[in-house]
């Protein structure tokens, strides 16, 4: 396993295998059905920070973020007797600064990360022999970044835009992807932590940093609809995410617990012990 914290953990597409990244700079290849590790990618990016799952027809293949600011693209190599393996294919100078967050769009071809003060997106191509290929650079290279800590990055509108948060400006952002252009900016009251979108609900989740969650719809605009209130005792930004497509939120604690709140009911939520 992992020998220090693990950052990020995603699914394969048809739930038999987990891929996982971790501050040991190691990406783990889980098999669920054989209760094993099939791999372990040595990444030499830093901290594994982001990792995602990308399935372009018959092709497979896992991309990598790190905190030296590069990516990384390892495609499959076999699935001999159950088992999935990965061989290095290409990496990718992003940013200089380290890479704080990234995400898929659901056609598996455009690659979004931030980090610092500036968002990309990439379009990759898993057979190509030059598989990662620019598409927009905010702010553009060469100009000052963004003074706040881009935390984190949405595709939305069927991968047509991107949403960002930053830290502690409290800015949210979303822009369209090509031609780049803004569509709204709002300031948020509290700083804007790890967060988690849902499409089927235009649900945003904001880890604010002071007493929970923060519930955002978002149409033409976020909308504070809702709070998960939580007894926040460190100035740790804990994991949110969205299941049941939506019916769910989730979340870590910095007491210990998971937290599971039905968003289709006002209060009931329901507490997991770690340990």
């Amino acid at each position: 396993g992992h020998s220090c914290p693990v950052n990020v953990v995603r699914f394969s597409s048809d739930g038999n295998f987990i891929v996982s990244g971790g501050d040991d700079g190691q990406v783990l290849i889980c098999n669920l059905r054989r209760k094993k590790v099939d791999q372990v990618l040595k990444t030499h990016q830093g901290p594994v920070v982001g990792v995602e799952w990308i399935q372009q027809l018959e092709s497979i293949g896992v991309v990598t973020a790190g905190a030296d600011g590069t990516i990384k693209l390892w495609k499959k190599a076999s699935t001999m007797m159950d088992t999935l393996t990965f061989q290095f294919v290409s990496v990718h100078p992003l940013f200089e600064n380290p890479i704080e967050n990234s995400a898929l769009d659901g056609g598996h071809r455009l690659f979004a990360a931030c980090g610092g003060g500036r968002i990309a997106t990439v379009a990759i191509d898993l057979d190509s022999p030059c598989p990662f290929h620019e598409i927009s650079f905010y702010p553009p290279k060469g100009s000052p970044r963004h003074p706040g800590l881009a935390r984190s990055v949405h595709f939305f509108d069927d991968g047509k835009s991107i949403m960002t948060g930053f830290l502690d400006s409290k800015d949210l952002y979303s822009w369209t992807i090509s031609p780049w252009r803004e569509n709204w900016h709002a300031k948020l009251s509290t700083r804007i932590g790890n967060t988690a979108w849902s499409a089927a609900t235009r649900l945003l989740l904001v880890w604010n940093l002071v007493d929970g969650i923060d519930v955002y719809h978002i149409v033409e605009r976020p909308v504070l609809v809702r709070k998960l209130r939580l007894n926040i005792s460190r100035m740790y930004v804990c994991q949110v995410d969205f299941g049941c497509q939506g019916v769910l939120a989730t979340s870590g604690t910095d007491k210990g617990k998971v937290r599971i709140w039905n968003m289709n009911s006002v209060d009931q939520s329901t507490a997991l012990t770690h340990g």
